[in-house]
């Protein structure tokens, strides 16, 4: 180091100046290669920036395709998934209308099978009944039959009494008795009358408590007098009552109830006739009995008619359920033809639909609208049908029913109404067959009232309107008598939501009344012009 300073010492001042002219040459020289150097790199530097930023932009544009891509791909397999899930469905539901089409299809052979075994029955019970009134005929002829053997008894005791009391002795009355034999024990039947009252407890509980009656006023009668005579007559009258009685009640039928009082009434006359002659002194006694005992020997024959009524309204009754049936089926052979043809027409709309769904695949944008168009009518038509179906299933297989209230001013007047029920799915049809060639006029609807239970609706209102009715035997017969505000009351309180018209138009009815002169024939004469021209 000592050295150096030396050196540097003994150095002049120009050689000072010349040295470090020469060391800031080179240093500007050093400076000068740095520098373009500095600049080399940092070209070098901003084309690779440039080069990273390119790649950094190809970077984030892959990315955001691939992001796009992503949500395209899932898009596309949700909407594959939704098509798979519809398609699923759709087939699904196919298969399920078509078992559930089978399962309808069996159900109406079933029912129409069950409408025909219900038409076999009541054919079958038409027969039972026409038996019943075949022997009904038979037991009339026998009731005959036993008067008669009954007065043959009667002759053959008086004719065997005659012999034995005032024949001559001399005669063989043994031979002539054995002759004329009869067993009496066979006449006990023909004795004690079978009387249809009997039948029923209520009835001859009534009719034994009738007879006690008749004995007591006898007894009260006949008490009063000392003499066999005078108790005599009233006892005579009684025996000849009961025997009358008897072959009233033995030839009594349904429909003949006044005519059998009237020969009580004729008797009970000609018997207070022959008791009193020659017995002025007890006509007023007499009298008194007769109109005592008049009506419970009435009563008698009322009570036997009331077996009879019983009989016809079971009769009524039971032709009218046959009807019923007969009606039933018909109704349900009648849905079932409805529900084929809709079954059809929903068939052809089905197939109108798959042939328009194989164009939309292959039609322009244009035609696809027409196209989706029409089949959105087509499936607001088979909408419809399936409604309509279904509402006809549940006709045929449940309650469901339409109870109708109508009236027939020109017929019945304006105070009768029927209330009745039915399963046709249009219920008019049903008032036009009631309305048809039975009656002068047409029948007018004041309410439909359709019920998932129409059977309890019916029920509920013929209960109602029972004190109501017309036909007091046939309880089948559904006419009431009532105004049509009662009736619009009635069934206002048991159904508010039920639609009721007051008014009756009777068109027909107030038209025929207006028309003073009927023609002969009606004549239309039609333009041939006219008819060419249509």
């Amino acid at each position: 180091m000592e050295y150096i300073m030396e050196f540097i010492n003994e150095l002049s001042v120009e050689h000072v100046l010349v040295a470090t002219a020469v060391l800031l040459f080179l240093l500007i020289i050093v400076l000068i290669r740095n520098s373009s150097r500095i600049k080399r790199l940092n070209r070098e530097n901003d084309t690779r920036q440039k080069e990273l930023m390119n790649r950094l932009e190809k970077v984030s544009s892959s990315e955001t395709a691939l992001k796009a891509s992503e949500v395209a791909l899932r898009n596309e397999v949700e909407q594959k998934r939704v098509e798979l899930r519809e398609a699923l469905k759709e087939d699904t539901m196919r298969q399920i209308a078509t078992e559930l089409e089978k399962v309808q299809i069996d159900i109406g052979k079933a029912i129409a099978d069950y409408g025909e075994r219900l038409l076999k029955l009541a054919d079958l019970q038409q027969k039972i009944n026409g038996a019943e009134e075949q022997l009904e005929g038979t037991e009339k002829k026998c009731v005959t039959a036993e008067n008669r053997i009954k007065k043959v008894a009667l002759t053959y005791k008086s004719m065997e009494y005659a012999l034995k009391s005032y024949v001559d002795p001399t005669l063989d009355i043994t031979t002539l008795i054995n002759r004329f034999a009869i067993d009496l024990n066979d006449f006990n039947s023909i004795m004690q009358p079978d009387l249809k009252c009997f039948s029923y407890k209520e009835l001859r509980s009534r009719f034994r408590q009738n007879k006690k009656e008749i004995a007591n006023v006898l007894d009260e009668y006949r008490d009063r007098y000392t003499t066999k005579a005078n108790a005599s007559i009233y006892q005579l009258m009684v025996l000849a009552l009961d025997s009358e009685l008897q072959n009233i009640l033995l030839t009594i039928t349904y429909g003949k109830l006044d005519s059998m009082l009237e020969k009580v009434n004729i008797l009970i006359a000609k018997l207070y006739a022959i008791a009193v002659q020659g017995n002025q002194n007890i006509a007023p006694t007499i009298q008194r009995f007769i109109g005592q005992i008049e009506g419970l020997y009435v009563n008698a024959v009322t009570i036997e008619y009331e077996a009879y009524v019983l009989r016809e309204r079971a009769k009524e009754e039971q032709r009218a359920i046959r009807e019923q049936m007969r009606q039933e089926a018909e109704e349900r052979k009648l849905l079932e033809q409805q529900r084929q043809q809709i079954e059809n027409e929903e068939k052809k709309y089905l197939s109108e639909m798959e042939r328009l769904n194989a164009q939309l695949t292959t039609a322009s944008t244009e035609d696809a609208e027409v196209i989706s168009s029409r089949l959105a009518d087509l499936q607001a038509q088979v909408d419809t049908l399936e409604t309509k179906k279904e509402d006809i299933i549940k006709l045929q297989n449940g309650k469901a029913g339409t109870v109708y209230i109508i009236s027939n001013i020109g017929s019945l007047g304006d105070h009768t109404f029927k209330v009745g029920m039915t399963r046709r799915f249009e219920p008019q049809d049903r008032v036009n067959e009631l309305g048809g060639a039975s009656v002068p006029f047409p029948f007018d609807v004041h309410s439909f009232i359709f019920s998932n239970d129409a059977v309890a609706l019916e029920t509920a209102l013929h209960k109602r309107l029972n004190d109501r009715r017309v036909n007091k035997i046939n309880l089948r017969k559904e006419f009431f008598d009532i105004t049509g505000e009662e009736l619009q009351s009635l069934v206002e309180e048991i159904d508010p939501t039920a639609p009721f018209t007051l008014t009756a138009l009777a068109e027909q009815y107030r038209q025929s009344q207006s028309v003073e002169v009927v023609p002969d024939s009606v004549d239309i004469e039609i333009d041939d012009e006219e008819f060419e021209e249509e």
